[in-house]
């Protein structure tokens, strides 16, 4: 005999498990607190070797909740399950043909519905589990509602024939509580990395810190004592040069006229003197060569940190963070042997910040980070856990919320 203990107590399984069949699995549902959609899902769609893991995890329901955290991308949702721990017991990849918010929100469902069925043998809803959303764009976390999102002209998606998209004060929560019947909160994608922090990283050591995420924009969130400061926190729209180079947003000088993908591949593009809008990894590629042009298209990268060390030089002023967390593309932060020469520039200019606080504040530490494709949706799974189950994210901290 062989026995498996989990949270649930201890079930003993025969030796010879995966021969067992249906008759095996029967038994061990009758004893577990899947009800009979859920049950008669197992024996379809899981193999022995599989139920008893899902049996298990199901049963830990009676003393832990479970999360289902999305993260919404263009095109794209990214989708974890996890346990009160915060451990991923499921993920999905899950393309999407359309941003209609109607699609989206369809789409959310099936994901959630598909990781619990695969994950925990259960059905939806469940008052264990809760539902976590985020996305790239200002939100009201309070009521739920998604205040802008939107694609831009110049991105990616858009030159490979991607329809634009624009929401406006869409009340997405509560659109997804109907649809799934669970429990939902919704952050933006900062606020999501800041609860990874929270429980895995930073916030272990650190009480108040910022995170900053440069991606074709560039997002912040502030943990203070514990809690997350209530947002949204729009710092790529600080202005930081008065008489700079005007952002798409309008504003001139913001941080995000120079920092960011979308506007580094702009800033390449004029000091280049190219005429059409290089990718990524092409106004990358130039900057690592060698020759005028291609120290004109590094400038574009050096100001990019320019740019974000004066915004975390004004945060740290303001709030006195003892660490700021960056989470930015590799190209970024990395100092491969290919990509030395990027990386320099731009966190040489990103160190300059602390030539810029008042008092000086060289204690203030500095950690880059690449994202890691889970982040955003386990974050979200962190946040629905720590508000609709009151767990706390670090041991030490008291329960972490809006």
């Amino acid at each position: 005999m062989k026995h498996e203990t989990g949270q649930g107590g201890t079930e003993v399984f025969p030796a010879n498990w995966q021969e067992t069949g249906t008759a095996e699995i029967d038994r061990l549902i009758g004893g577990s607190s899947l009800g009979t959609p859920a049950a008669k899902s197992l024996r379809e769609r899981a193999p022995a070797e599989a139920a008893q893991a899902i049996l298990g995890r199901a049963n830990t329901l009676g003393r832990g909740p479970f999360a289902i955290g999305i993260e919404i991308l263009p095109l794209e949702l990214s989708g974890v399950i996890t346990d009160h721990q915060g451990k991923i017991h499921d993920r999905r990849r899950w393309p999407l043909t359309s941003m209609d918010v109607d699609s989206v929100v369809k789409h959310v469902a099936v994901v959630a519905k598909d990781l619990v069925a695969t994950a925990l043998g259960l059905d939806l809803p469940d008052p264990s589990i809760g539902i976590g959303l985020q996305l790239g764009g200002p939100v009201n976390a309070h009521t739920g509602t998604v205040i802008r999102y939107e694609n831009n002209p110049t991105d990616p998606v858009i030159l490979k024939g991607a329809r634009p998209w624009r929401w406006e004060n869409e009340k997405l929560a509560e659109r997804i509580e109907r649809e799934t019947g669970c429990r939902t909160v919704l952050q933006n994608d900062t606020a999501a990395l800041a609860a990874v922090e929270q429980k895995f990283g930073a916030g272990q050591e650190h009480s108040t810190y910022a995170v900053i995420l440069v991606r074709d924009g560039v997002g912040c969130n502030v943990v203070m004592e514990n809690r997350l400061l209530p947002g949204p926190w729009e710092l790529g729209h600080i202005i930081v040069w008065p008489d700079g180079r005007k952002c798409e947003c309008g504003l001139v000088g913001d941080i995000e006229s120079q920092a960011g993908r979308r506007a580094i591949r702009a800033v390449v593009r004029e000091e280049a003197g190219w005429v059409d809008d290089p990718d990524w990894q092409r106004a990358v590629d130039l900057a690592l060569e060698d020759g005028t042009r291609a120290d004109k298209a590094l400038r574009a990268f050096e100001l990019a940190g320019e740019a974000i060390g004066r915004g975390i030089a004004k945060l740290v002023t303001l709030l006195n963070p003892t660490c700021v967390v960056i989470y930015a593309p590799h190209e970024l932060i990395e100092p491969t042997a290919g990509n030395k020469r990027v990386t320099d520039a731009f966190m040489s200019a990103v160190e300059k910040f602390r030539r810029q606080t008042y008092p000086p504040q060289n204690q203030c530490r500095l950690l880059t980070k690449r994202e890691q494709p889970t982040d955003g949706a386990r974050g979200a799974a962190l946040i629905a856990l720590s508000q609709l189950f009151s767990i706390p994210l670090a041991p030490t901290s008291p329960n972490w919320s809006a």
